[in-house]
């Protein structure tokens, strides 16, 4: 197996996963995310890049051995995440069960997964 497209995939999904959170959740929106209570008193950075490093590798090796298009890849990767994410988050906290945390939340993961499913097909050209 050629690790290196797998590989550039997950650095890529890292990288602009991380520094997409990073902008969404504590610059953009941090207000809201704070009276949601998102994040505790101290977030966790390292565990947040540890998490998201992990879907990288187990997204970019999984695409490898998977028989699907790119777009229908992503699509089912980026719908499973959004219900551990999403739909879990509003069933363990109250102040998130709202249409603007549901909406904002969801965009949010539309636009990861479209950039990831961008870094998926620079990679894999002929896939």
């Amino acid at each position: 197996m050629n690790w290196k497209k797998p590989l550039l995939a997950t650095i890529g999904y890292t990288v602009i996963t991380f520094v997409i959170a990073i902008i969404w959740h504590m610059v953009l929106f941090e207000n809201l995310y704070l009276s949601w209570a998102y994040f505790g008193e101290n977030p966790g950075f390292l565990f947040g890049f540890l998490s998201i490093l992990t879907q990288g590798i187990i997204l970019s090796f999984a695409y490898v051995f998977l028989k699907l298009s790119r777009w229908k890849f992503v699509g089912i990767a980026g719908l499973y995440h959004w219900t551990i994410h999403v739909l879990a988050f509003m069933a363990k906290a109250e102040a998130a069960r709202n249409v603007g945390f549901f909406g904002l939340e969801t965009f949010y993961l539309v636009i990861q997964f479209g950039l990831y499913g961008v870094i998926v097909g620079i990679i894999w050209k002929n896939k």
